[in-house]
């Protein structure tokens, strides 16, 4: 099963600072603040629509007392040759802990079965309202063709499918094919690591984070016409996972090594690489903060138009997953087995 990470629904609530004229404590007005990241691999769609303003009393205790998100729109998604309606949904928990309101709302598209999003094909979002035929807001996204890692990955072995094993404690390099169609709208990559381990009979994942959005090869070489590469630190997949994991961990069953059928095969580690379409990796870079300026603010990127103030972005992804062996020393070292090995490996 394919896992997504990074992109469940993100909440846009209070902006310091939108664009160039947007005054914090300028008087009230609605301020729409809209954020959706379509996934052709799910079976439902979120987007959020919230209001954005910050008022003169202190945005910190409004967080904590109020969830902005603005029912009774009508929101549609549009795109090949399908219409989807949206269903408001209360009571979504937030992925984060802390002092703030801990549910949220959203709207909600069920793209399930026929329904499914098609990579490679143009969403629109349209957002109205029946009480004010004069109010819209729209955004548009491609989602980017899916990418395929080709190193490292499964191999043939007397006609089964076996996992290859990886050496997170080393340096790894990643390769993949961007899928370099005419109509391939794939602006940036990102690579994470995730693991899959039991604490106290308790499933758990345990995901890196994402690398910075690349789009050129990453400390590699030249991966051939339409392929790039991307090398990690040396050992910092392995020391990420080590400094998260609880001592007490298990691995999970890793005994299906090779089968006929792939989705048979063990998922304990796996590579995710994810493409972003444009308007998804502009959103990121420009709140990056290692992305240094001159000014004392950044300018909010965004996508959204409409007959009313508004912000956020409509983006979408694809993603190529990758189940992996891990090595004896890593497997040593993550507390999964007592197996001895060299001094090298510590």
């Amino acid at each position: 099963m394919k896992t997504r990470f990074r992109v469940g629904c993100l909440l846009l609530v209070v902006f310091a600072a939108c664009t160039e004229t947007f005054e914090v404590n300028a008087p009230y007005q609605d301020i729409f603040a809209v954020y959706g990241v379509l996934d052709p691999h799910q079976d439902t769609q979120y987007v959020r629509i919230s209001l954005a303003f910050q008022p003169e009393e202190n945005a910190y205790d409004l967080a904590k007392t109020i969830d902005l998100s603005v029912r009774d729109l009508n929101v549609s998604l549009s795109g090949n040759g399908k219409t989807y309606s949206a269903t408001f949904a209360d009571s979504i928990p937030k992925r984060t802990e802390g002092d703030f309101v801990p549910f949220a709302g959203a709207y909600r598209f069920i793209t399930a079965g026929s329904d499914r999003l098609i990579a490679g094909s143009r969403y629109e979002l349209r957002i109205s309202r029946e009480d004010d035929s004069t109010f819209w807001l729209a955004a548009a996204t491609r989602i980017p063709p899916q990418p395929l890692i080709i190193s490292p990955t499964r191999y043939d072995w007397q006609g089964e499918y076996c996992l290859p094993i990886v050496d997170v404690e080393d340096t790894v390099s990643v390769v993949f094919r961007k899928n370099d169609r005419p109509d391939n709208r794939s602006s940036h990559f990102e690579i994470r690591w995730l693991l899959r381990y039991e604490v106290g009979g308790e499933h758990r994942e345990l995901q890196t984070i994402p690398s910075p959005p690349f789009n050129r090869n990453v400390r590699c070489g030249n991966a051939g016409n339409g392929n790039l590469c991307f090398s990690t630190g040396n050992g910092s997949v392995l020391e990420e996972w080590l400094t998260s994991i609880p001592l007490a961990s298990q691995g999970l069953n890793p005994e299906i090594r090779c089968s006929q059928i792939p989705i048979e095969l063990s998922r304990v580690a796996e590579i995710q690489l994810t493409a972003m379409d444009s308007v998804l990796a502009s959103y990121i870079l420009a709140n990056d903060p290692r992305e240094l300026n001159l000014n004392t603010y950044r300018a909010e990127f965004t996508n959204v138009k409409g007959s009313v103030p508004a912000v956020g972005i409509l983006g979408s992804i694809s993603y190529d997953n990758e189940p992996f062996l891990l090595s004896p020393c890593a497997e040593s070292r993550l507390g999964f087995s007592t197996r001895p090995v060299s001094q090298t490996c510590q």
